[in-house]
């Protein structure tokens, strides 16, 4: 919780115990002004001041302590005021322990019995006036209400310059499987904006509903919110930003606002279990990657109002079966629906002038396409391990970056060993053009297949054919077929004679929690190599505690986090209460100077958490159990053992110690050797703080 500043805090017992009539004309021809600050009520009344306290002697003036970066909690931490020749220590009288510290005052502290009165219990002070006349009328102004938004305490933020505020991080606990709903006002002002990051990676984040007052969402606010489902957004947002949604597994619920017009790049990267989106009709840009491994989309409603889409921008959706693309539309970029495994039907703009790289690569059930007259530029390997049946040219074949040998990959994949022909279909008045530029190209190997090309009113006869090689396991064979009718040729290939006898798969590349693997296996007639995907790794983890009692200003290295799968790693370590619990990259937890209770998160390179409680009190932290000895051993003579007990938690302030019953049998060092001497029996008792344990040792 992040606080600017105090100038000092006094509960409505103090106002009406210090300040008596009495005390007040003490102070004749004195001002003292209190002004209120914003800080959390502890729960705790601040003990009553002697009114003694207060001289009335001399000029003196009660001024305020200020602080730049935090407030301490009401009967925790004391405040100190500077102290000169003329002015004096406010001290609060006593101070409560939390009910995980039930102990008597530490040393500097007051044993003074606390105040409780229930209807002071929280109260802020506004402002007490002494007026330079004992006659004058004293004034006492409370405010309404004093007690502090809880909700505002999760949050920090900062003032733009319009006099709205922008959220920039979330500091609440991070409880699993929890629904946030982002406040309207903080501090009083009006909620506009989502900073950049600031609900990235909180993994125990399942549902958000945004006010309708955010206009605007900053770079990766929601990232790697792996459990997130549902999101709620704000009708007048008009951007999606980029990596917003990145990486949001679970995420399968969201509507667009009507009024957005952008979609950033990776905006909906990964976000595997998103079924459906409807985009809005004011939309024109689509950014690259922004659905990247939408593998649940199995289709997308793209509006005619869109302009421009990224490079990748729906690569690995793998479930998406048909799209429309708009006809205002003009460039389709590399990569936009590469492995679009399950893609059946496209309808290309009518403007589309040109297709990048691997724009369909893989798209192995796309057996059909209809290329615009507009069209005038075509990219290498465009449909790249496609199996097309049938393309259409409805005007001038365009320019190829690789020329015919273009056009032979869209073919390549086709069933049965590449037997499969594929038909391109130009116009009668471009044939010529199609003619000469299948006639100028040459390749360094033969292609699988020879395209068929028929112009669209006049088809080929085509004969019998005759083999020119046979197939075998090694090799495809091939066959020529002639026009009966214009003598053109065209070459097909034929399947192998029989079935790859592969052998046991074989590792080639390890599979880590981060990166998929890969394995191969080789058929040993021909020597075919078929290899495929071995899939990430369950990424996993085990924190030796899940809850740490520490003693105030106490720090321990003895959280430890293990179990992780093959390749993973911490990436950080977070408190979400720093000034209670702090923790530095490398694990160390260190308290502070007040009692609480905070929640340290660990985070894997994986984008997997886990959280370990951490409680700070006031007294040393004791001993509850001993674990890790064994209750019976048996030595030989001269034999050696060192106990390694286990004290229970982890951040006992104990010592250990050790002794034996019968030393003659065996003796025992203070660091847990135990050394057998003669035969016979004797118990090692092994004691921290009050808590024993033993272990009967028999010496043959």
């Amino acid at each position: 919780m992040r606080r600017k500043g105090i100038s000092l805090i006094l509960t409505a017992a103090m106002v009406l115990g210090t300040f008596s009539a009495g005390s007040m004309e003490g102070l004749a021809e004195e001002a003292v002004i209190i002004e209120q600050v914003e800080e959390q009520a502890a729960g705790e009344i601040v003990g009553q001041q002697d009114s003694d306290e207060i001289s009335s002697g001399g000029t003196e003036t009660l001024e305020t302590v200020t602080s730049e970066t935090e407030v301490s909690e009401v009967g925790t931490t004391e405040s100190e005021m500077p102290e000169t020749g003329t002015e004096e220590t406010v001290e609060p009288i006593g101070e409560t322990e939390t009910a995980e510290s039930p102990e008597t005052a530490l040393p500097g502290e007051t044993g003074e019995p606390e105040k409780s009165d229930a209807a002071a219990d929280g109260l802020l002070v506004e402002k007490i006036t002494v007026l330079d006349s004992a006659a004058e009328q004293k004034t006492l102004t409370l405010p309404d209400s004093v007690q502090e938004n809880s909700a505002e305490a999760d949050y920090a933020y900062r003032e733009l310059a319009d006099g709205t505020v922008e959220i920039t991080d979330y500091t609440g606990d991070l409880t699993p499987g929890m629904r946030l709903e982002i406040p309207e006002t903080l501090g009083g002002k009006t909620v506009t904006s989502l900073g950049e990051n600031s609900f990235a990676y909180i993994g125990s984040l399942c549902e958000v509903v945004i006010p309708e007052t955010v206009t605007a969402i900053g770079a990766s606010c929601f990232r790697s919110c792996s459990a997130l489902e549902r999101v709620n957004l704000p009708q007048k947002l008009n951007t999606i930003p980029d990596f917003c949604f990145k990486d949001c597994e679970k995420l399968d619920q969201i509507a667009l606002p009507d009024g957005v017009t952008s979609i950033g790049q990776e905006a909906f990267f990964f976000c595997r279990s998103l079924k459906s989106l409807t985009l809005p009709q004011s939309l024109s840009v689509i950014g690259s990657a922004a659905f990247y491994g939408c593998a649940a989309i199995t289709e997308m409603q793209i509006p005619q109002s869109v302009t421009s889409i990224g490079a990748s921008a729906f690569e690995l959706c793998s479930g998406l079966k048909s799209i429309r693309l708009p006809d205002r539309l003009e460039r389709i970029e590399s990569r936009t629906f590469n492995s679009c495994y399950s893609l059946e039907q496209i309808a290309l703009p009518e403007n589309l002038k040109s297709v990048g790289f691997h724009a369909f690569g893989e798209c192995a059930l796309l057996e059909e396409v209809a290329f615009p007259a507009s069209l005038e530029y075509i990219g290498p390997q465009v449909f790249w391990g496609c199996t097309l049946k049938k393309v259409y040219f409805e005007g001038k074949v365009p320019e190829m970056e690789e020329g015919e040998h273009e056009l032979h990959y869209w073919f390549a994949n086709s069933a049965a060993g590449n037997t499969y022909t594929g038909y391109i279909y130009v116009m009668h008045q471009y044939w010529d053009n199609f003619s000469k530029l299948r006639n100028e190209m040459s390749y360094s190997t033969k292609p699988p297949v020879e395209m068929l090309v028929w112009d669209t009113d006049t088809p080929h006869t085509w004969d019998a054919g005759r083999v020119i090689s046979q197939p075998t396991c090694i090799q495809e064979g091939s066959i020529i077929y002639t026009c009966t009718v214009c003598g053109a040729e065209k070459t097909e290939s034929i399947a192998p004679g029989g079935a790859h006898r592969y052998g046991a798969y074989v590792t080639t590349q390890e599979t880590t929690a981060l990166t998929e693997g890969s394995r191969a296996r080789t058929c040993a007639v021909c020597g075919h190599t078929q290899t495929e995907t071995v899939s990430k790794l369950t990424p996993t983890m085990t924190l030796n505690v899940k809850t740490v009692p520490l003693k105030i200003r106490q720090s321990t290295t003895k959280v430890k986090v293990s179990g992780l799968a093959k390749g993973d790693y911490v990436v950080s370590w977070k408190s979400n209460k720093p000034k209670i619990v702090k923790v530095n990259s490398n694990g160390k937890l260190t308290a502070g100077k007040k009692t609480g209770t905070a929640k340290v998160t660990v985070t894997l390179a994986s984008g997997l958490t886990e959280t370990v409680t951490v409680k700070v009190q006031k007294r040393d932290v004791a001993t509850k159990s001993i674990e890790g000895i064994k209750k019976k051993v048996t030595l030989k003579k001269k034999q050696k053992l060192t106990l390694k007990p286990e004290l229970i938690p982890v951040t006992s302030s104990d010592k250990v110690k050790y002794t034996s019953s019968n030393t003659k049998v065996a003796t025992v060092s203070s660091k847990g050797v135990v050394k057998a001497k003669s035969k016979g029996k004797t118990t090692i008792t092994v004691k921290a703080g009050k808590k024993t344990v033993k272990c009967k040792v028999t010496v043959k």
